[in-house]
């Protein structure tokens, strides 16, 4: 006799949206941006200059705007390539002065769970300090799409001025006046940034210890002096928040033994 068949219920898997660029994400990222790359324009224009008076082949050199896509590496990996420097040295040395960014995406990584590898590897190359000044403050809690579409289109402008920027610089060429002292963009674009990230004590220590550690380090060779400086202050601040973080656990009352004390 041929047993009855009984028919399985079918579970339905919950459907779990995965994250998108979303057009908003995208526009409010490129606004946020926006006033934090205007310092950066005088900076673009003596890179471009710079590259239009070396003697490293311009299109070379204007090939890095959107290669490498960091200013301050690239005025200086030019300026090495047009004394005659070799490769290995200039790659060293643009890896040093890079360094930092190996903490912004340490950093960063636990904020964009989820997110596909298409994205991290765009994220990376758009990695800028203004775009990781930007993030670090958002709110955590806003959804991952719009989170990954505000980096990205914060991003995105950035390389499209940056690139317009740097261009102008080298078609200008000797037309820019030496007596505008441009020079001043540099300190003045990453002092803004040092502004928007510090919002703490830590912050502030590990400001004024990097600043100083910098200063006494200036004349050390290809950078290492900045890179000193940075990881200097990235110590001081660590170790701030730990030191602190121990105090407000040890201040905090248990909650278990509120409660006893609260039942007497």
């Amino acid at each position: 006799m041929d047993k009855p068949s009984i028919d399985k219920p079918s579970i339905d898997k919950p459907s779990i949206d995965k994250p998108r660029i979303e057009k908003r994400g995208l526009i409010d990222g490129a606004k946020t941006m926006f006033p934090l790359v205007i310092p950066g324009i005088p900076f673009g224009l003596v890179l471009g200059v710079a590259i239009s008076e070396s003697m490293v082949n311009q299109w070379i050199a204007w090939s890095s705007s959107w290669i490498i896509m960091a200013g301050s590496a690239q005025f200086v990996a030019v300026e090495l390539l047009d004394g005659g420097a070799g490769w290995l040295v200039v790659a060293i040395t643009v890896w040093v002065i890079n360094a930092r960014h190996i903490m912004y995406s340490a950093a960063m990584v636990g904020d964009y769970v989820g997110a596909p590898k298409w994205w991290r590897f765009v994220a990376s190359y758009v990695l800028i300090d203004q775009a990781f000044a930007m993030t670090s403050t958002q709110d955590k809690t806003l959804p991952l799409s719009y989170r990954m579409s505000f980096l990205l289109g914060g991003g995105m402008a950035a390389w499209v001025l940056w690139q317009t920027w740097v261009t102008i610089g080298i078609l200008a060429g000797d037309v820019v006046p030496a007596g505008w002292q441009l020079d001043f963009a540099i300190p003045i674009l990453f002092g803004t940034l040092m502004i928007l990230a510090i919002n703490n004590f830590p912050g502030v220590l590990a400001a004024a210890v990097g600043g100083v550690t910098a200063v006494l380090a200036i004349d050390f060779p290809n950078g290492t002096g900045l890179l000193m400086g940075a990881l200097c202050g990235v110590l001081a601040g660590g170790v701030a928040e730990a030191v602190l973080g121990e105090s407000g656990k040890a201040a905090k009352p248990n909650s278990a033994d509120t409660s006893t004390e609260t039942s007497k």
